[in-house]
């Protein structure tokens, strides 16, 4: 019997391979180059100065803005934030840095303001370092009109110490919100760190793709794991949205497995969360990560009681974290190590569920693959977030679901095993995701032994979907039955009771609580809410869901990287396959999206939206509150292969110029998050 050859033997290579592929590593250390190049002013350095930013003038042609204060000692470069009012500007803004005794002038530089991030710092590199501790002046003037210039934010109340801020000559009541930059040496040896493995790691997923044969759910697993340790490192200890929580509950199972007699309970050490910034990258976490993250374990004995029972949720999605945090508690490792074992086992589960949802799916691998590492599902893979077992689930019922369709064999049992397992376990960490399940309904019969078979296992994989969407609906459904055979003297105690306790998660209403009778007594008011709120975010959500918003909603990519990201994932769905959705499958796809869409927006509608909210002019009416951009990225699979069709398609032969491509887009993310952080 014949064998194969080993795909991993480089000298049988193609020599046109090994051109191509030195083209490309050329062009991509290049593209680290001139990165690194563009960012250097704010990489490795620790950041001083106002970071509160709760006012904005706008800058323009009129208007001068002035902060006098004592700089810090070898300060290397200084930033401003910026607000570009999400519209397009044009003009010019001038910033200058002047010793006011010295008459030492630091930088006197313009930049144009069309290319300023929103809600960002622009960072400006001095011509002269501040060598010693001095008062400055940082002067800003723009040539804009009014109406098209940017935004500077300041501080209302007083944050600096001796600071004085001047606004037209006025002397304000806060201070600029803007950052001093110094070199750090721990803060370098971290970038330096983080560099180093992204470079290396980038460099091996080229290096494989395009020299070896391996197949694309090994190059996907291997490129999530890679790209998903970046980003475990870069996206700060609890900054990921809800974080801590979900970190206590990660522990909780973990004293669970370690048979502990009260699961409440943990050390205060592991409690330890200073320098760290919820929903916020900040510089000071990866500085104490440097300090402390080999320093020996150092129990106080002090126990400490975590606020949220476990047990109250549904807990299954957080006993990845749980194991990690179990190993390195075995392994008497401090609590920075407990607290990244648990980001690495998550991320670990993640990396398996792409491997199954890429080896399995019949189509759409590159789409797939490309979704998979997207900013938005690495972060969430590499943090503690429940996102993770969401995520991860969801592209193995996916790639299922194609195959059941497609392929042109019977069901094996134990396929239908595992997409039982796999959507009993989906369905309850978050009931909207209940309805992939229903999709079985339109596998064809004749991939079953038989009609009765069919019927059978479609019950059996839709069942767990079907009770979590009737657990929220039938309480609803009954507050309506029963108003109708209720006197007016009782419909307030029938209609106006909250629907929140019939949730399954326990979602409590932070405000003022909508009723059902609310919504029926004046039903044009929040199918209003419901229309203004699609109009004005779904473009939002939707690059939110590629990753456009990291950390606690708080860090921005570029508009320039978000398009980009959506080019890609649009060229990996319009590559050629085997097989092309018919239309009957992607008005079914479209359907779906929006009943999950209008689904999510009802359930916030009730449980999170305050009717007393203030009402902002640009929207002109209530809007309905909490929905985030990252709840809708188990979509996108069905999303983007609506696009594919025969018509218009490209050679399958450039899947990996695609993927190569997002990969330098990655990077890129990568080191403006680095940035930001280190700014902020």
């Amino acid at each position: 019997m014949k064998m194969k050859t080993n795909c991993l033997n480089l000298k049988s290579i193609d020599i046109n391979k090994k051109v191509i592929t030195a083209v490309l590593l050329f062009f991509w250390f290049l593209v680290v180059l001139i990165t690194l190049v563009c960012y250097n002013s704010s990489l490795g350095k620790q950041s001083f100065g106002n970071n509160v930013a709760d006012s904005v003038v706008e800058l323009d042609n009129n208007t001068s803005i002035e902060e006098v204060l004592f700089a810090e000692e070898n300060t290397d470069s200084v930033a401003i934030k910026i607000a570009t009012y999400a519209r397009k500007n044009k003009g010019n803004i001038t910033l200058v840095v002047k010793g006011i005794d010295s008459d030492t002038v630091y930088v006197e530089k313009s930049f144009g303001i069309n290319s300023l991030q929103d809600n960002a710092f622009k960072v400006i590199k001095l011509n002269t370092k501040i060598s010693n501790k001095e008062k400055i002046r940082i002067s800003l003037l723009s040539d804009s009109e009014k109406g098209s210039s940017v935004g500077v934010y300041y501080s209302s109340n007083k944050e600096i110490e001796d600071g004085q801020l001047i606004i037209n000559s006025e002397i304000m009541n806060g201070d600029l919100t803007f950052r001093m930059l110094t070199p750090d040496n721990d803060l370098h040896n971290f970038y330096l760190i983080v560099l180093i493995w992204t470079i290396v790691g980038i460099t091996v997923l080229i290096v494989t793709s395009f020299l070896t044969e391996l197949k694309k759910e090994i190059i996907f697993s291997l490129s999530a794991l890679i790209i998903g340790i970046s980003f475990c490192m870069i996206i700060t200890p609890m900054s990921v949205p809800d974080e801590q929580t979900h970190y206590e509950f990660a522990f909780q199972k973990s004293n669970y497995i370690m048979n502990k007699d009260n699961h409440l309970l943990f050390d205060s050490e592991y409690q330890n969360y200073g320098s760290y910034a919820g929903h916020m990258n900040v510089s000071s976490a990866y500085k104490k990560i440097m300090q402390k993250f080999n320093s020996p374990l150092s129990l106080s004995n002090e126990m400490v009681e975590m606020k949220i029972d476990v047990d109250k949720v549904y807990n299954i999605d957080f006993l990845a974290p749980a194991l990690g945090i179990t190993v390195a508690r075995g392994l008497g490792l401090n609590r920075f190590k407990t607290f990244y074992m648990g980001r690495l086992f998550n991320l670990l589960f993640y990396v398996l569920c792409v491997f199954v949802s890429i080896r399995k799916t019949p189509v759409h691998k590159t789409l797939f693959g490309i979704i998979s590492i997207l900013p938005i599902f690495m972060q969430q893979a590499a943090s503690y977030s429940y996102d993770c077992f969401v995520n991860g689930l969801s592209l193995v019922v996916i790639s299922y679901l194609l195959k059941f369709i497609f392929v042109e064999e019977k069901i094996k049992y134990s396929e239908l095993f595992v997409i039982i397992v796999v959507t009993s376990l989906l369905s309850p960490a978050k009931a909207i995701y209940s309805f992939f399940s229903l999709l079985f309904i339109f596998v064809p019969t004749k991939r079953y032994k038989s009609t009765a078979e069919k019927i059978g296992f479609t019950f059996l994989i839709c069942a767990s979907g079907v009770y979590q969407l009737l657990d929220i609906t039938i309480p609803i459904l009954n507050k309506l039955l029963k108003s109708i055979n209720t006197s007016k003297s009782n419909v307030e105690n029938v209609l106006y009771n909250s629907v929140t306790p019939y949730i399954s998660r326990q979602i409590i209403s932070r405000y003022k609580d909508i009723r059902i009778g609310d919504v029926i007594s004046n039903p044009w008011l929040f199918l209003s809410m419901v229309i203004r709120t699609i109009r004005y975010n779904i473009k939002n959500w939707f690059y939110d869901s590629l990753g456009r918003t990291l950390s606690g909603v708080s860090l921005i990519l570029p508009t320039y990287l978000v398009h980009a990201i959506t080019i890609i994932v649009l060229l990996s769905a319009l590559l050629k396959e085997r097989y092309t959705e018919p239309r009957y499958l992607k008005l079914i796809f479209v359907a779906m999206c929006i009943v999950i869409g209008l689904y999510t927006i009802g359930g916030f509608l009730l449980t999170w939206t305050d009717m007393d909210q203030d009402i902002i002019e640009d929207f002109g009416g209530l809007m309905v509150q909490g929905i985030q951009g990252r709840y809708f990225c188990p979509l996108l699979p069905f999303f983007f292969t609506i696009f594919n069709n025969k018509k218009i398609n490209i050679p399958t032969k450039l899947d990996k110029y695609i993927t190569y491509t997002y990969y330098l887009i990655v990077f890129e993310v990568i080191i403006y998050v680095l940035s930001y952080t280190f700014v902020n």
